[in-house]
């Protein structure tokens, strides 16, 4: 099984699990944003570029190297409150 049935399986799993949940709800019109939201998910996660991404993954401090702009871990990308 390649990365890209992985994911699509994921999401297959997400997918029909939201569905009978939004269905059950008796949220129907909620079905095709389901449905897109998986799609786009798909796309995003089976992208080439996240192939090539410097840093590795959540555990190694994020997607991108943290000295590249929007890079680093999530921790760091929040604003600071005001005061």
């Amino acid at each position: 099984m390649t990365a890209d049935d992985r994911i699509r399986a994921a999401v297959d799993r997400w997918l029909a699990a939201a569905v009978a949940d939004a269905d059950r709800r008796g949220l129907l019109e909620l079905r095709p944003l389901l449905e897109g939201l998986a799609q786009a998910t798909i796309t995003l996660r089976s992208a080439d570029w996240n192939d090539a991404v410097p840093g590795g993954g959540p555990e190694e401090g994020g997607g991108r190297e943290a000295g590249h702009a929007g890079g680093g871990k999530a921790e760091e990308l929040r604003p600071e409150r005001a005061r």
